[in-house]
């Protein structure tokens, strides 16, 4: 952040636009004596009690004349969401009156706040740690009902507690090595090598990997899954697109090459949100519009969490179907064999390597038949090796990257146990995963890291 934490700051925290109420935040040593200056209550009060709720007028102290009807609050330090003073003013919601009751509040001293700068503060302060304050941006964005689960669990702080048990046990070991290194005379009485590198391996680099193999099963359920359909022209990918959104998202016409551009829209299947990408239907290029859409098409394609090959069984295989099927990815494909309402004309023992490689459902597209049996299988696909047992997680990537990190240095601790090595360098590679760990909650000061996460706050968070 780049303005004082010592300031006191405002900004509107509710949306901008109509309803029945909008909020007004203020945070800093000032924010009371700021509220004082622009809030008469309806009734004289003699001491105003922090987490009460009051009502009265917001007025310009200037002119005095009355900007809206509200209900105040007072949040003493370290009592608040930042641990410093804050003030909360409800008001009656609409841009033009939110925002001359911000104005007051900014003449009095205040200054706007950045975006996420009050999350920012209970960052700094303590009140969270770094996992947690990821987390409500998380739960501000979760797309599933599971997904807002994952993310409270964090706000909660399960998952900092997980992070800190495996530095704790890091830290313990290290203690082990470094006697080990200050005091040689007393070497019986510390952790032999090979128990040291057994722990290391068998508890805390298992720790380590479920908490991987959390992002890999749970992310999902947050971000939701990036969803791809492809085929060749006319073979029914809008109406497929149509059907599983319930509402006319992309033109459908007989004409081939009617879609060019990508057409994107969020559906659920079972409760799991996925992003859905309409594309381009594959062909020689007849001109250089439908030549950007292809490119497009092919780019979408490969960043794909998941691909919906469309093929026409009413006519025959041609070499785009094939291109599609050969360049399939196993694991995270279905082949969707649409228009099962006209006659047969493919041959599926053409592609029938293609089938024992991936998932397929015969469709009608335009008349619904397959469709409750093709959502069965993209769930069956993306919840494969989604484990009730495994931790109730959601890493991010940052996250993610630091845990693979920490496990590289461990597994290079093992390595230097095990082959009779200085234990300076096994102390090095620990305190290397250490400070990986420390800088997945945030304990580790990294400015610019801080900056980046915040800054994809809204200003009022």
């Amino acid at each position: 952040m780049g303005s004082s934490i010592k300031d006191t700051i405002a900004a509107i925290s509710t949306p901008i636009g109509k309803g029945g109420i909008g909020i007004i935040r203020i945070s800093g040593d000032e924010a009371w004596k700021i509220a004082e200056r622009i809030f008469l209550p309806k009734h004289p009060i003699a001491d105003f009690q922090p987490h009460h709720l009051y009502l009265g007028n917001v007025l310009d102290p200037e002119s005095r004349s009355i900007i809206d009807e509200v209900l105040i609050s007072y949040m003493k330090a370290p009592h608040s969401y930042t641990k410093e003073d804050v003030v909360e003013i409800n008001s009656h919601s609409g841009h033009l009156v939110l925002s001359k009751i911000l104005e007051l509040i900014l003449r009095q001293g205040a200054r706007i706040a950045e975006p996420g700068e009050f999350t920012y503060r209970a960052f700094m302060n303590g009140r969270i740690d770094l996992t947690q304050a990821e987390a409500i941006l998380d739960l501000i964005n979760a797309k599933s009902e599971k997904g807002l689960h994952l993310a409270s669990q964090h706000l909660k702080g399960e998952f900092g507690r997980s992070i800190s048990s495996i530095k704790e046990s890091l830290l313990n070991i290290l203690a082990h090595i470094e006697a080990g290194i200050d005091f040689p005379e007393d070497e019986p009485e510390v952790m032999p090598r090979e128990e040291i590198a057994d722990v290391i391996e068998r508890k805390i680099m298992k720790e380590i990997e479920n908490l991987i193999g959390a992002y890999i099963n749970r992310r999902i359920w947050l971000e939701g899954v990036d969803t791809v359909i492809v085929g060749a022209v006319n073979v029914g990918k809008s109406s497929l697109l149509n059907i599983l959104s319930q509402e006319q998202k992309a033109i459908v016409t007989p004409l081939p090459g009617t879609t060019r551009d990508i057409i994107e829209t969020t559906i659920y299947i079972n409760g799991i949100p996925l992003s859905v990408k309409d594309t381009a239907g594959f062909r020689k290029a007849k001109d250089q519009v439908e030549e950007i859409g292809l490119r497009l098409a092919k780019k979408k394609m490969a960043e794909a969490q998941l691909l919906l090959i469309v093929l026409d069984q009413s006519r025959d295989i041609d070499e785009f179907d094939i291109q599609l099927l050969s360049s399939a990815p196993k694991g995270k494909s279905v082949i969707v064999i649409n228009k099962v309402d006209l006659p047969t004309v493919m041959d599926l023992r053409e592609i029938s390597n293609f089938l024992k490689s991936h998932p397929y459902v015969k469709i009608s597209a335009l008349k619904g038949t397959g469709i409750e049996e093709l959502k069965w299988v993209i769930s069956e696909l993306i919840l494969r090796g989604d484990d009730e047992e495994s931790s109730g997680f959601a890493l991010n990537l940052r996250q993610k990257n630091l845990l693979l990190e920490a496990k590289k240095a461990l597994e290079a601790s093992i390595e230097t146990l095990r082959a009779d090595q200085p234990p300076e360098i096994v102390a090095m590679e620990i305190n290397e995963a250490i400070n990986s760990i420390s800088r997945i909650t945030g304990e580790v000061v990294e400015e610019d890291l801080y900056e980046r996460i915040f800054s994809n706050f809204c200003i009022g968070k």
